[in-house]
Formats: C-alpha cells, sequence, structure tokens
C-alpha cells in the first residue's frame, strides 16, 4: 500500500491496480474565509492527472466535497463511495455535478473495492467538541477504515468525523476481530478546525489559542493510546483565512509540527513507532505493515507570506448572485421557520442570540470590529429561554448583509459559514453550547 498525502483529508491510496482518493481539496473552501494549506499549483487538474479508480467522500463540508475540483473531473461514470446517509443532500449534490456511479455504503460493513477492503465508520453520537452533548443531531460526518488484501495493510483515516473514546474504541475492536491484526496507519486530525478562538472578539485570543493547541494535543494523544497503531500521519483541518478576515489567521490554533511531535514523545517509546509528517504531497509506501519508502513532502511555504500575497481578496461566496429579495421580510419568514423547526428539538440550553448585520466587515491589524453602521438586526430565543432564565447563554453575531442574504436564501451554508471565519462572535459565558450555534441552520427561508 502507498499513501500520498497532499492536504487536509486529501489522500491517495494505492495498491496493486487500484487508486482510492479520499476526500480532494485544494484551493478556496466554499462558503468559508479559508484556504487549503499547504498550496499547490494543479488543483482544478489533479484527478485527472492521478486518474482514480474510486472517490471516497466522507462527508459533505467543502473541504472534503469540493464541487469545483469535482466538477471538473472529465470521467463522470468514476465510483464515487458515500455512506447511506439520512438524508440525500451528498448523493444530490453528485448527481448534480453529473456523477451517474454512486455507491451507498452501509456503516460497519466492509465491501471490496479492487485491491482494497473499505469499511465506512459513521459519527457514533449526537456529540462534539470532545463529547459536549448536543440536542440537535446532524448524521453528517464519515470515517474510512482501508484495507489492502494483498500487503495486509490497515489505514485507518479519522477525518475530522467526532468520534467519542468509545467510537475510536470500536475501531480498534473491529480491525482486531475482522482482520486479526492491529491498525498499521492512522491519520486523525491533530488541530482544531473550527472559528474558535480567532472569531470571537471579547476574549483573549492568545491566550485561548495556546489553551486550544494544549487541549487539542491531549485529545489527540488520548486518542492514539487507544487505537495504538504502529505509524500515524497528522492530517486534517489544515488552512488558513485569507481575504478581508486575514487578521484572524494569527489566532488560528494550528500546532507546529515541532509540537506535535514533541506532545506524542513519550508515546513513541510505548506504542507509536513513527510520525509521518507528509502533508504537502510525501508519501509512504509499505508492504505487511512495515515501511519500505518514504518521499518526503514538499518545503512548507510561511503562513504568513501565503496570507498577504499569494491569495486573492474576494471570496467564493462574493461572486454569487444576491438573489432579489426583501431582507426584512426575509428574516421574518426565516425566524418563523428557525421557531418552527425547534418545535421537533428538545435543546439542552435557554439561549439568546442577537445578530447585527452590516454593510460590510471591516477589521484591524489585530482582527478587531471597526466601527461601522448597523443595517439590520436579528434577536432569537429558543423555546426554553425566558426573561428570569439565569441559565441563559448569550451569542452575538456580526455578519455582512451580503452574506446574511445568501444563508437565509441557502445559497450558503450556516455550519460552513461559521466554523470557516466568516462570521464574528462575542458570547457570555466564554463555554461551547453546541446547540446555540447549530440551531442557525434552522434560519433559512
Amino acid at each position: 500500500m502507498k499513501i500520498t498525502h497532499f492536504t487536509n483529508s486529501f489522500f491517495l491510496i494505492e495498491a496493486a491496480d487500484t487508486r482510492l482518493i479520499c476526500d480532494p481539496w485544494i484551493g478556496p473552501m466554499k462558503d468559508t474565509a479559508t484556504w487549503s494549506f499547504p498550496l499547490t499549483d494543479n488543483g482544478i487538474s489533479i484527478l485527472n492527472n492521478i486518474n482514480p479508480s474510486y472517490i471516497y467522500i466522507s462527508h459533505l463540508h467543502t473541504d472534503h466535497f469540493d464541487e469545483t475540483i469535482l466538477g471538473s473531473y472529465r470521467d463522470k461514470t468514476l465510483p464515487i463511495i458515500i455512506k447511506d446517509f439520512r438524508d440525500n443532500r451528498l448523493y444530490n449534490k453528485l448527481v448534480k455535478l453529473g456523477f451517474t456511479y454512486i455507491i451507498q455504503q452501509e456503516p460497519w460493513v466492509p465491501h471490496i473495492f479492487g485491491s482494497f477492503e473499505l469499511t465506512i465508520v459513521p459519527s457514533d453520537s449526537s456529540t462534539s467538541d470532545n463529547n459536549i452533548d448536543t440536542a440537535i443531531d446532524y448524521d453528517l460526518d464519515t470515517s474510512i477504515i482501508i484495507y489492502d488484501r494483498d500487503n495486509h495493510t490497515v489505514f485507518f483515516n479519522n477525518v475530522d468525523n467526532p468520534l467519542s473514546d468509545n467510537g475510536f474504541a470500536d475501531v480498534l475492536a473491529f480491525v482486531n476481530n475482522y482482520y486479526h491484526r492491529k491498525i498499521d496507519v492512522a491519520a486523525i486530525c491533530p488541530r482544531a478546525a473550527s472559528e474558535y478562538p480567532q472569531c470571537f472578539l471579547n476574549i483573549d485570543r492568545v491566550t485561548a489559542k495556546e489553551k486550544i493547541i494544549k487541549k487539542t494535543l491531549q485529545s489527540l494523544l488520548q486518542t492514539l493510546q487507544i487505537l495504538r497503531p504502529t505509524y500515524y500521519i497528522p492530517a486534517g483541518g489544515s488552512y488558513i483565512i485569507y481575504g478581508r478576515h486575514a487578521p484572524l489567521d494569527q489566532y488560528v490554533a494550528h500546532p507546529t509540527n515541532t509540537r506535535i511531535a514533541e506532545a506524542l514523545h513519550e508515546l513513541q517509546s510505548k506504542c507509536l513507532d513513527n510520525i509521518f509528517f507528509l502533508e504537502g504531497c510525501g508519501s509512504i509506501m509499505l508492504r505487511e505493515g512495515n515501511i519500505e519508502h518514504m518521499t518526503p513532502p514538499i518545503p512548507l511555504p510561511d503562513r504568513s507570506l501565503m496570507v498577504s500575497s499569494k491569495i486573492p481578496a474576494a471570496y467564493p461566496h462574493d461572486q454569487l448572485s444576491i438573489p432579489t429579495i426583501n431582507i426584512k421580510a426575509a428574516i421574518e419568514l426565516a425566524k418563523n421557520n428557525y421557531y418552527a423547526r425547534l418545535q421537533n428539538i428538545n435543546p439542552l440550553s435557554a439561549w439568546e442570540i442577537d445578530i447585527f448585520c452590516y454593510e460590510n466587515i471591516d477589521l484591524s491589524s489585530t482582527g478587531n470590529l471597526k466601527i461601522a453602521h448597523t443595517t439590520h438586526q436579528i434577536t432569537l430565543r429558543n423555546p426554553l429561554d425566558t426573561e428570569t432564565n439565569s441559565e441563559r447563554v448569550f451569542l452575538v453575531i456580526y455578519i455582512e448583509q451580503r452574506l446574511l442574504s445568501l444563508l437565509l436564501n441557502k445559497h450558503v451554508n450556516w455550519n460552513m459559514a461559521a466554523s470557516g471565519s466568516l462570521l464574528l462572535y462575542k458570547r457570555e459565558p466564554d463555554v461551547f453550547v453546541p446547540d446555540v450555534p447549530f440551531s442557525l441552520n434552522f434560519l433559512t427561508m
């Protein structure tokens, strides 16, 4: 088995005459202010150059399901492998791009594809961010177990599926029981891919960045102690913030490779044979679980240079046509839908969300919001909320009016815009309560 890591969760897995691509994404991430890192020059043509046998898409977030790259692929009869999700959003998007051979695979059921046996691992609970409970559950993320049938090698790519400790234990048990071996290579995200702390204006973002890095590395260590793979590849969530929100990039909580290696140093003496930093087209060749050859990645460019000089200022959603709507009427309709959809949910917390809309958002070099005129304001409360509720969570959101119009009309996805550093926040208390931001997905026409 040969594993080549391009960027984020974009892997090329090769064995015998079979080539499997996982989550191709290179370039700007739709509905966000983020760009894949490290950068490559051949994003659009890369799939045609590789000519894969199969493509696995873990979920529909646009850093895993890149419509530009997939839409440019010449052979729309190529088999695309996805989970059999409860809804057909990802399936329908692939059909819209012209793909005609879409395999919807049941989770935990191995299927043979050429030289590989693939097993899709679903998200295991309604949790997020290290097992914090949420009542708003989405059947969204997946991971994949890839078994090379000729060389008897197991590769587990977690992608960014928020599995619990029990979920990772289930993965290990499946591999042990089904293939009677340990996991040879595991690709796990060593960094937080979220809007915190860079988008939160009322906190010490420098201190919060360090806190999140330490927390994420501790979580990674715990996960690897459960999975106990022979080799580890840091993967997933690597991006830079560009354009008019570029000042936020300095606060993104991404540990350096040196810090990742330091955090896992003790583990290497116990069960981990090696860490391979391959992001940027590096690769390893394995036979019977042993490394035969390793090709280093391209040298990583300086993040600050990429932010300042290599990236265009406009975002993908800037190119979208704004629907001709009465924004006030659209807001009222979306609010009515928000409350109607919440009737089917039993939220775990009470909240108040205040959305302040601006013609344009302008940030200082330190990532602070410059004073501007508010064009619209939206206030949202959940059904549990009362004026006397002392447990209320307060969230303030700052957003551009153009983006708000696109979100209300479903031309842009709330979840992607939020996690993609397009929205700015203040919250009290400074605690992540998943139901609060997740509820924004209900605010559409």
